[in-house]
Protein backbone atom coordinates (compact mmCIF):
# COMPACT_ATOMS: atom_id res chain seq x y z
CA UNK A 1 0.00 0.00 0.00
CA UNK A 2 0.92 3.82 -0.73
CA UNK A 3 2.97 5.31 1.87
CA UNK A 4 -0.47 7.40 4.13
CA UNK A 5 -0.45 10.31 6.26
CA UNK A 6 -3.20 11.70 8.59
CA UNK A 7 -4.88 14.89 6.86
CA UNK A 8 -4.64 17.23 9.28
CA UNK A 9 -8.21 17.71 10.82
CA UNK A 10 -9.01 14.32 10.32
CA UNK A 11 -6.70 12.50 12.03
CA UNK A 12 -7.67 8.86 12.19
CA UNK A 13 -10.16 8.88 9.50
CA UNK A 14 -8.18 10.09 6.61
CA UNK A 15 -4.77 10.11 4.99
CA UNK A 16 -3.01 11.49 1.90
CA UNK A 17 -1.15 9.46 -0.10
CA UNK A 18 2.05 11.15 -2.00
CA UNK A 19 0.64 10.00 -5.35
CA UNK A 20 -2.11 12.27 -4.82
CA UNK A 21 -5.06 9.77 -3.29
CA UNK A 22 -7.33 9.91 -0.74
CA UNK A 23 -7.96 6.91 2.04
CA UNK A 24 -10.61 6.56 4.70
CA UNK A 25 -9.76 4.47 7.15
CA UNK A 26 -13.79 3.59 8.10
CA UNK A 27 -14.31 2.11 4.72
CA UNK A 28 -10.68 0.64 4.61
CA UNK A 29 -10.31 2.23 1.47
CA UNK A 30 -9.05 4.97 -1.39
CA UNK A 31 -12.02 7.67 -2.06
CA UNK A 32 -13.50 8.00 -5.70
CA UNK A 33 -13.03 12.00 -6.33
CA UNK A 34 -15.23 13.75 -8.37
CA UNK A 35 -14.14 16.13 -11.05
CA UNK A 36 -15.20 19.80 -11.64
CA UNK A 37 -13.67 22.08 -13.86
CA UNK A 38 -10.47 19.08 -14.62
CA UNK A 39 -9.47 19.10 -10.44
CA UNK A 40 -10.40 16.24 -8.13
CA UNK A 41 -12.87 16.66 -5.39
CA UNK A 42 -13.62 14.67 -2.63
CA UNK A 43 -16.37 14.63 0.58
CA UNK A 44 -15.08 14.14 3.98
CA UNK A 45 -17.13 14.09 7.18
CA UNK A 46 -16.51 15.93 9.84
CA UNK A 47 -14.93 13.78 13.09
CA UNK A 48 -17.40 15.64 15.45
CA UNK A 49 -20.44 15.01 13.49
CA UNK A 50 -21.30 12.57 11.47
CA UNK A 51 -23.64 13.86 8.95
CA UNK A 52 -22.13 17.17 8.08
CA UNK A 53 -19.72 16.39 4.60
CA UNK A 54 -17.40 19.32 3.68
CA UNK A 55 -16.11 18.98 -0.45
CA UNK A 56 -12.57 19.44 -0.48
CA UNK A 57 -10.02 19.91 -3.51
CA UNK A 58 -7.35 16.88 -3.46
CA UNK A 59 -4.82 18.77 -4.57
CA UNK A 60 -5.33 21.02 -1.65
CA UNK A 61 -5.13 18.61 0.90
CA UNK A 62 -1.97 16.68 -0.61
CA UNK A 63 -0.11 20.04 -0.45
CA UNK A 64 -1.51 20.55 3.17
CA UNK A 65 -0.42 17.31 3.97
CA UNK A 66 2.75 16.67 2.24
CA UNK A 67 4.47 20.01 1.26
CA UNK A 68 5.69 22.24 3.43
CA UNK A 69 4.90 25.96 2.91
CA UNK A 70 7.54 28.30 4.72
CA UNK A 71 6.02 31.69 2.93
CA UNK A 72 2.31 30.62 3.66
CA UNK A 73 1.61 30.81 -0.09
CA UNK A 74 -2.00 30.77 -0.84
CA UNK A 75 -2.61 28.60 -3.86
CA UNK A 76 -1.53 24.94 -5.05
CA UNK A 77 -0.05 25.08 -8.74
CA UNK A 78 -0.07 21.69 -10.59
CA UNK A 79 3.60 21.82 -12.39
CA UNK A 80 2.94 19.67 -14.89
CA UNK A 81 -0.43 22.12 -15.70
CA UNK A 82 -2.74 18.41 -15.28
CA UNK A 83 -5.77 19.37 -13.17
CA UNK A 84 -5.77 15.05 -11.78
CA UNK A 85 -2.40 14.96 -11.28
CA UNK A 86 -2.10 15.50 -7.58
CA UNK A 87 1.09 13.63 -7.03
CA UNK A 88 3.15 15.66 -4.30
CA UNK A 89 6.13 15.81 -6.92
CA UNK A 90 3.82 17.80 -9.50
CA UNK A 91 2.50 19.82 -6.88
CA UNK A 92 4.09 23.36 -5.21
CA UNK A 93 2.42 26.15 -3.24
CA UNK A 94 2.59 29.40 -5.30
CA UNK A 95 1.28 33.19 -4.76
CA UNK A 96 -1.57 34.31 -6.86
CA UNK A 97 0.74 35.68 -9.40
CA UNK A 98 2.75 32.84 -9.82
CA UNK A 99 0.13 30.16 -10.55
CA UNK A 100 -1.01 32.76 -12.98
CA UNK A 101 1.87 33.34 -14.74
CA UNK A 102 2.74 29.73 -14.65
CA UNK A 103 -0.77 29.31 -16.67
CA UNK A 104 0.06 31.53 -19.24
CA UNK A 105 3.12 29.95 -19.89
CA UNK A 106 1.58 26.67 -20.32
CA UNK A 107 -1.19 27.59 -22.37
CA UNK A 108 -4.02 27.40 -19.73
CA UNK A 109 -5.00 30.56 -20.17
CA UNK A 110 -5.55 32.34 -23.00
CA UNK A 111 -6.34 36.16 -23.55
CA UNK A 112 -9.92 37.02 -24.66
CA UNK A 113 -10.80 40.53 -25.85
CA UNK A 114 -12.70 42.30 -23.98
CA UNK A 115 -16.56 42.55 -25.50
CA UNK A 116 -17.13 46.05 -26.28
CA UNK A 117 -20.79 46.75 -27.60
CA UNK A 118 -21.37 49.09 -30.09
CA UNK A 119 -22.96 52.43 -29.46
CA UNK A 120 -25.39 53.38 -31.62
Amino acid sequence: MAQLQYIKGYEGQYSASKDGKIFSHKTNRFLKPTNLKGYQRVKLRDSNNNQARKEKLVHRLIAETFISNPENKLEVNHKNSIRDDNRIKNLEWATRSENNKHAWTYGNKVYVKPYKKEIK
